[in-house]
């Protein structure tokens, strides 16, 4: 889940993106989506980063690769439906 920093640093992106229109600079949707694509590993990075410290340590001392696959999996969906929310207030903002 989006918490209100990622929102915050979402809607400055999108806004400098919009003060871009009509410029040479300023993203399209696909481009947009795409440079936030390129960074989801970074994006997961920090995800685990913000896990508190019980969940990392839940995590690292599970075993069993398939378990703990499991675990890294959660944390990467719940980290692309952020950036899909991201992407979809982009291309609402970008359709104004």
């Amino acid at each position: 889940m989006l918490n209100p920093h990622d929102l915050e640093n979402a809607s400055s992106v999108i806004a400098g993106n919009n003060l871009l229109e009509g410029s040479k600079l300023q993203l399209s949707v696909d481009q947009f989506c795409g440079v936030l694509l390129s960074n989801i590993g970074d994006y997961l990075a920090s995800k685990w980063d913000r896990l508190k410290l019980a969940k990392c340590k839940h995590i690292k001392g599970i075993e069993n690769f398939d378990d703990r696959l499991l675990e890294i999996v959660a944390i990467d969906s719940q980290a692309n439906e952020d950036l899909k929310r991201v992407s979809e207030m982009a291309a609402e903002s970008i359709a104004k």
